[in-house]
């Protein structure tokens, strides 16, 4: 009996590997973009760019990219590369694919974008200036509070154009593409901690002052308005009652 069933056993085991073969592709090269907002959120930018191996894994992108209503999961099966890499909720997510041409007629891409909320901490440290500093708990890489990029793969942080005492530690391993844009190029691993300041003008903490005694005044004066209206409701129900 073992031996009428090691056919059926082996076919078994082919149509379940079947898949798994007929999955071939090799990562090409993947780059990060995030751009940080005055608050310390940011707008996440992943490309990811794969050459397909085979006709059957071609045909299978193209009819992803064509039912035009694919999810992330769908798109995960052509790379492993096609996540999220930094942790915590996200919103706005686009999901975007592509034939790479350019690079070769087997090439193609899946590009996400996505908005994370205090990628950056904040502390104020007087009235007008804001420290910011990198949560790198943030980070999805592989290892935890790590960057972690391998060859032809890079990330860049591109800070507010108001940070200023803009620190990296270490400064090994990191590039300066502009005042306010750091980048890193795989292979590297490591831990960095960047941090920055941002500081209002005066005329904005002037601003902001006569704005908030503003609303302050405003809500006042509304909580007296309500008082006087439910003290003479009150006053004509008590005569009506009478």
């Amino acid at each position: 009996m073992p031996r009428r069933l090691a056919p059926f056993a082996l076919f078994a085991l082919f149509a379940a590997l079947l898949p798994a073969l007929a999955t071939a592709y090799t990562d090409y090269s993947f780059q990060l973009n995030a751009t940080v907002n005055a608050d310390g959120s940011a707008h996440i930018f992943e490309k990811t760019v794969f050459t397909l191996d085979n006709a059957e894994e071609i045909q299978n992108f193209e009819y992803y990219l064509f039912k035009g209503e694919s999810t992330l999961v769908d798109w995960q099966r052509f790379s492993n590369n096609i996540k999220y890499h930094f942790a915590g909720p996200v919103s706005n997510l686009r999901v975007i694919a592509a034939r790479e041409f350019r690079s070769g007629y087997t090439s193609a891409s899946v590009s996400m974008e996505y908005d994370v909320q205090d990628l950056f901490l904040s502390e104020k440290a007087n009235a007008r200036l804001t420290q910011y500093a990198f949560d790198k708990h943030k980070l999805s890489f592989g290892s935890p509070n790590e960057l972690k990029l391998s060859t032809d793969q890079s990330l860049s942080l591109i800070l507010p154009k108001d940070a200023f005492n803009i620190a990296v530690t270490p400064a090994a391993g990191v590039e300066a593409y502009s005042r306010n844009e750091l980048a890193w190029e795989g292979p590297l691993i490591g831990s960095w901690d960047v941090s920055y300041d941002r500081e209002i003008s005066l005329s904005q903490e002037v601003t902001e002052f006569f704005m908030s005694a503003y609303g302050a005044v405003g809500n006042s004066l509304l909580a007296l308005l309500a008082l006087v209206f439910l003290a003479i409701a009150g006053f004509k129900y008590s005569k009506l009652r009478k």
